[in-house]
């Protein structure tokens, strides 16, 4: 049985917890028995660690781990099917921002704002089939800045751990990415602003889910 909490952040508390983020698409062609369309998956995974300079604000730091894999099938020149793989990771670490609000009379739950900063490098892996076999590459290697702001909301049943769910997909992003094509000297730049999107991306693809411990 839960107890009242009338839990709030302290100045001086530390949190240490993290985040992460799964999902899975794919399905068979509605025009084919053989050849399926590409299976997509991806598992993110945000340690991290803040201190609490003033009353439900905090600064921070958190790394960011983010892979994914997309299965493509095709057929070979036998007519079997290939199962073919890219694979993408990507490593950032950067700082973080957080506000607290509490709601409620026993203030087991808050509302919060979330802003943070990530440099980090991705890269991967693709296959390919040249009609004798299958081969491996590497992808171009690239260097990314993000920067963004998100709402979420926590419910801390006790004083000492809470649960997390931070909306990405309500928030707002911007994303700079250099691009180093393997084996020449070109590099190709791209940047973007992202605001919301479709109801999967707003409450499914893009919601970290995650548990976090007060000291």
């Amino acid at each position: 049985m839960l107890s009242p909490c009338f839990a709030q952040f302290e100045k001086g508390d530390i949190k240490l917890g993290g985040a992460f983020c799964f999902q899975r698409s794919g399905s068979r062609s509605a025009d084919s028995i053989t050849v399926k369309n590409p299976v997509y998956a991806n598992f993110r995974f945000m340690p991290q660690v803040d201190y609490f300079f003033a009353k439900n604000t905090s600064i921070g730091g958190f790394l960011d781990f983010d892979l994914s894999s997309t299965a493509r099938f095709q057929n070979d020149v036998n007519g079997d099917e290939l199962k073919l793989k890219d694979k993408d990771n990507f490593i950032g670490v950067g700082p973080a921002f957080y506000h607290y609000r509490f709601i409620g009379e026993k203030e087991w739950f808050a509302i919060y704002g979330f802003a943070g900063l990530a440099f980090g490098t991705s890269g991967g892996k693709t296959e390919s089939y040249n009609g004798t076999e299958v081969v491996s590459s590497d992808k171009n290697r690239s260097m990314e800045i993000y920067v963004g702001a998100a709402p979420g909301m926590i419910f801390m049943p006790q004083d000492w751990f809470f649960f997390d769910v931070r909306f990405d997909g309500f928030g707002l992003w911007y994303n700079y990415e250099v691009e180093k094509v393997e084996g020449t000297d070109t590099k190709n730049k791209s940047s973007y602003f992202k605001l919301g999107g479709s109801l999967n991306e707003l409450f499914l693809s893009n919601t970290k889910v995650g548990v976090s411990f007060v000291f």
